[in-house]
């Protein structure tokens, strides 16, 4: 079971965009805390908008809003979501926050606040 588990998560893995692939695909020294890809380096963020934005699905929905309490719908684009991911990242990266060390900035919530804003659209 552990066998077909871990190629799995190295095929995974062999999907996604790396700055720096892991050599490691489990830690699991530290049972029963597990650490995925520990020497990896990626962005979900990037994975998740902007490379679906440079293979020339900009245009393709990535939020779908449909509330039957207001009776609105409507979408946003990877596009827009790129271009609010990035400039809330830009946003972030110049923060005091960041650079007090306050460890809740990370790169990879950017998504999360840029979708978020989309909601203001």
């Amino acid at each position: 079971m552990i066998a077909k588990n871990a190629e799995l998560w190295q095929q995974a893995a062999d999907d996604i965009f790396w700055y720096q692939a892991p050599t490691q695909l489990l830690d699991d020294s530290k049972p029963p805390f597990y650490r995925w890809y520990p020497d990896g380096i990626t962005n979900a963020c990037y994975n998740a908008v902007d490379i679906h934005v440079l293979a020339g699905r900009g245009d393709q929905p990535a939020v779908i809003h449909d509330s039957p309490v207001t009776r609105t719908q409507g979408w946003a684009s990877l596009r827009l979501a790129c271009r609010r991911a990035k400039a809330v990242d830009s946003s972030l990266r110049s923060s005091p926050l960041r650079e007090a060390g306050a460890g809740l900035l990370d790169t990879n919530i950017t998504l999360v606040v840029a979708l978020l804003t989309m909601n203001k659209c």
